[in-house]
């Protein structure tokens, strides 16, 4: 048996005058997708949003309860006790999520030694007591979802992109059976003694819940549900080279947005993001890349010099994806705008250039208290940006007021360069967290990228 349950939408808010898409209900918790599920007495919560209208909910085939009490990241779940919506983080011996550096999972007579290895990647070892120590397997991945067990099954899902693959180990038995998933992301695998559950979602498909008495079933599901027959856009993956996504408008295009992720130990997997709809519904081709030093296990080594080599990455996708006739800009969040600034000083087309809560230049963060910019300073030594070579590049920038990581103070000075527009969000730190944030910056992003290339009323598309 498995279902495939669909959240409800949210209510409306100030983001829904740009786009209905940040209507979806995305499974996540403040640190991301993999811990949005747990069972807790037999019953099943889903958290979401990852941004504004936080909920818990309570999860059944009669539908979605959420729990009044729950206006934050909820909550902290132990076995055997009852739900608390105090703290912000989601804890669950049942998600499976890898908090440790080395955690053993059981199923009869069969052991999973699971072994994080840093910054990326897992070393799986599978072993049976009555089996002799060389028919142990061992793998090196990319975990995303697990190690969980249900006592019967040891279950994990690996990435290979843009795929992924779930690893099923059976008690007894001392090789798992692993079986591929479609393009997209199938994420907080989770289990008790009797049920399964996982989010499934893909670029052109919001996130779903799947419930189901195997984990074999939750793949299924996957395969049935990979996204609409007729999607509103196209998602193209290239691995050649340089790994990126590129989502394309069904009508003709205004520009080329690319769109690159912070970290910068950090990675994008194709999941549904009501930004990137956004922008694709407004006409806008939108590419994201994983240059080297990003933690997909297929982009990512040793010895990256930053600023320098991802920076080269980043530039080559750009030579990619250029059209001729629209223009280019690339939008970073935090490292990724400073990876922007560096490759729009190279021999690439940048016709604009966006930081969402990032930096341009190392110089924006060397007063930062962050531990970790300090290490990260101390170790990489990013190169500074040529910034007499992009200083008539248009430029916005956007930050919260309270942003420790990269000091506000740094990036205040903006707003008195030339070619760049400055907007300040309230109440935001290192990143969107509200719907009133999320509407001021993506707000200002849809203006300045108007400026870039106005609307043409006769091209068949819109803004919402």
């Amino acid at each position: 048996m498995r279902r495939i349950l669909t959240p409800p939408r949210r209510r409306p808010t100030e983001l829904s005058a740009l786009s209905n898409h940040f209507d979806t209900t995305v499974l996540a918790t403040a640190s991301g997708r993999r811990d949005a599920l747990a069972f807790v007495q037999q019953a099943l919560f889903a958290v979401s949003d990852q941004a504004g209208g936080r909920r818990i909910h309570r999860v059944s085939l009669a539908g979605w309860h959420a729990l009044e009490d729950s206006p934050t990241w909820v909550a902290k779940i132990r076995g055997g006790t009852s739900l608390h919506t105090t703290v912000q983080e989601l804890h669950s011996p049942s998600t499976g999520v890898l908090r440790n550096s080395r955690e053993v999972f059981d199923a009869g007579s069969t052991r999973v030694t699971a072994t994080k290895l840093s910054p990326v990647g897992t070393q799986i070892d599978v072993t049976t007591t009555d089996a002799p120590p060389g028919e142990a397997t061992t793998t090196l991945t990319n975990v995303i979802a697990g190690p969980v067990s249900d006592g019967r099954n040891i279950v994990w899902v690996c990435e290979e992109w843009p795929t992924s693959s779930m690893s099923i180990v059976r008690a007894g038995d001392a090789r798992p059976v692993v079986r591929s998933l479609p393009p997209g992301l199938l994420s907080s695998v989770t289990c008790d003694e009797v049920h399964w559950a996982a989010a499934w979602e893909t670029p052109a498909l919001a996130p779903r819940l799947i419930v189901a008495d195997e984990p074999a079933e939750l793949i299924k599901a996957a395969w049935e549900s990979s996204g609409p027959s007729d999607p509103p856009w196209e998602v193209e993956y290239s691995s050649e080279g340089v790994v990126f996504a590129r989502t394309t408008p069904r009508g003709p295009s205004r520009g080329v947005a690319v769109i690159v992720h912070g970290g910068p130990h950090s990675c994008w997997l194709p999941t549904f993001s009501p930004l990137t709809a956004m922008l694709v519904e407004r006409g806008w081709t939108v590419v994201h890349p994983n240059v080297v030093g990003s933690t997909l296990g297929i982009t990512f080594r040793e010895n990256v010099r930053f600023g320098i080599d991802d920076a080269a990455d980043l530039a080559r996708v750009i030579g990619k994806v250029t059209e001729d006739g629209v223009p280019v800009v690339v939008i970073g969040w935090s490292y990724g705008a400073y990876l922007g600034a560096r490759a729009a000083t190279r021999d690439v087309r940048v016709d604009g250039l966006v930081s969402l809560c990032g930096f341009l230049d190392p110089k924006d963060i060397l007063e930062s208290e962050d531990t970790g910019v300090k290490r990260f300073l101390a170790r990489a030594k990013p190169p500074d940006v040529g910034w007499h070579q992009i200083s008539a590049t248009s430029k916005l920038v956007i930050h919260g007021a309270t942003d420790v990581r990269v000091p506000v103070d740094a990036m205040r000075r903006y707003a008195r360069t030339s070619a760049t527009q400055y907007v300040e969000l309230e109440g935001e730190g290192h990143g969107i967290a509200t719907d009133h944030g999320g509407a001021l910056a993506y707000g200002a992003l849809c203006r300045w990228l108007d400026d870039l290339d106005p609307w043409d009323s006769e091209l068949p598309f819109s803004p919402t």
